[in-house]
Formats: structure tokens, C-alpha cells, sequence
């Protein structure tokens, strides 16, 4: 097909230039003003052409990055909502373990910021920590254990890394989806630097004090022995409670991220439609 095109085009070019050439030579200019037209025009249609061929193929290319980054996200949403049980059981057995000890001052929000944010995390400066999940008959040996043990997020960054690395993130045209994507994976990034400096560091110090108190990750503890433990031992009260916080912030993380996650999505699916 291209050398059919091609070798019409320069036939065209050659019989143009002959005639172009034959009214030259006879004077006659309002034919060599057609021809001339003809030519422009001509010219001006394949550079059309040309440029509608290129904005098609980038329209092609970014909708095959969209589409991996939208199974990305599909992904991450069933992923999130592993975390947010995980984070709710710690912050309900937590909670349930320090009330049974008599601690009162138990934290009800967790504050990030006093003042309004302008980034990812808007609208979560302050948040207001739920309810969590009640221990079933068969925890009541596992409390510790589960209190203290953390999910962690694994997110999917394939897609969004190829777009970045192939340097065609520019080819998407929309302003709003430009933003949201830029901020949902920055809200990405944001939670596993948190969960890799905050939430494992404390996991891991819960881990060293329920060992040097005899209580081993994955231990069966009877829920009395436990909590006279936690009652008389304000070390081991103090691990719960920043536990049960540093769940609460894991469960904002990804309560942000959800809902930037399944915007983002919705923007993806309509801009395909």
C-alpha cells in the first residue's frame, strides 16, 4: 500500500511539474495559477493526513498505558481492602485488650495536620478512628498476636512505571486526569514510605517487647494472663496504643488511596468510552 502511494505521488508530482513547465513556456497563467493551487493544496492535505495518522497512534499508545494502569489499580483496590480488614482488626483488638487492662486515655482521632492540606492527602488532615473489629471466641488466645501483627500494602506500579520510562506521559491531553494520576501515585509512593518507616518500625518494636515479656509473635496467650500482663506492665500498654495509632494511620493511607483509586479509575473508563 505504501509503495502504490508513493509511486502515485511522484507520477503526480512528475505530470504536475511537465504541465506546470508547458504553461510556463506558453504564457498561459492562469494555468500555472490552478497548478500552483493544486500543489498547495495537495502539500497541505498530506501534512493533515500525516498529522492525523500521528494523533492517532499517540491516542492508540496512550489508551494501551491506561488500560494496564486501570488493571493496575483494579489490583490495588482488592488489595486495599485486605489492608483496611487487617488495620481494623488491630485497632478493635488493641483497643479491646487496653480497655480490659483499665486504660482510659485511649486516642479517638489521629491528626496529621491543624491546617489544611493542598496535596494528596486533602480532606484527611483529621482523622476520627473507628470502631474495630471485636475479637471472635477463637482470638481470645491469638490477642497478642493479632494485635500486634501488620498486612502490608503491595502495590502495583508496572504500568504507571512503563508509562514514565517510555517518556508518553506527555501524550495525555487531559488536565484533570494528568492531576489525579500524578496524585494517586504519589499517594502510592507516600503510603510505602510510611509503612516501610512507621508502621514495620513499629511492628517490629511490638515484636522485640512481647518477646522479652515471653509473649512470641504467633504465641497462644490465655486473654486473662494477657491482659494482667498489660495492666501491670505500662511498656507493654504504651505498645498497644501507639499499635493501635500506627494501625489507624495505615487505615487512612488507604482509605485516601481507595477513594483517589477509584476516581481515578472512573476518569480512565470514561475517557475510553
Amino acid at each position: 500500500m505504501t509503495a502504490r502511494t508513493s509511486s502515485f505521488s511522484f507520477k503526480g508530482t512528475q505530470m504536475i511539474s511537465r504541465r506546470l513547465y508547458e504553461h510556463v513556456r506558453t504564457h498561459n497563467w492562469f494555468a500555472v495559477a490552478i497548478d500552483f493551487v493544486i500543489v498547495v493544496v495537495g502539500v497541505f492535505l498530506g501534512v493533515q493526513v500525516s498529522n492525523w495518522n500521528a494523533a492517532r497512534v499517540d491516542r492508540m499508545i496512550v489508551e494501551s498505558y491506561l488500560l494496564d494502569i486501570a488493571a493496575d489499580i483494579r489490583l490495588d483496590l482488592a488489595e486495599i481492602s485486605r489492608v483496611k480488614a487487617s488495620a481494623l482488626e488491630r485497632i478493635g483488638f488493641s483497643e479491646y485488650i487496653l480497655e480490659q487492662a483499665g486504660v482510659t486515655n485511649i486516642a479517638t482521632e489521629l491528626v496529621l495536620s491543624r491546617a489544611s492540606a493542598d496535596d494528596a492527602l486533602q480532606g484527611f488532615e483529621t482523622f476520627k478512628i473507628p470502631p474495630g473489629a471485636t475479637p471472635r471466641d477463637e482470638d481470645r488466645t491469638r490477642l497478642w498476636t493479632l494485635a500486634t501483627s501488620t498486612y502490608m500494602q503491595d502495590t502495583n506500579l508496572m504500568a504507571f512505571d512503563a508509562l514514565i520510562s517510555s517518556g508518553k506521559i506527555e501524550l495525555i491531553r487531559d488536565e484533570r486526569l494528568m492531576r489525579d494520576l500524578r496524585g494517586y501515585y504519589y499517594l502510592v509512593h507516600a503510603t510505602d514510605r510510611t509503612q516501610t518507616r512507621s508502621i514495620v518500625v513499629m511492628r517490629n518494636y511490638a515484636d522485640q517487647v512481647g518477646i522479652e515479656r515471653g509473649l512470641a509473635p504467633g504465641a497462644l496467650v490465655d486473654e486473662k494472663v494477657l491482659v494482667d500482663l498489660v495492666t501491670a506492665d505500662r511498656t507493654l500498654s504504651a505498645t498497644l496504643a501507639a499499635t493501635r495509632e500506627r494501625a489507624a494511620l495505615q487505615l487512612l493511607l488507604t482509605t485516601a488511596l481507595e477513594e483517589k483509586g477509584r476516581n481515578l479509575l472512573g476518569q480512565i473508563e470514561a475517557e475510553r468510552r
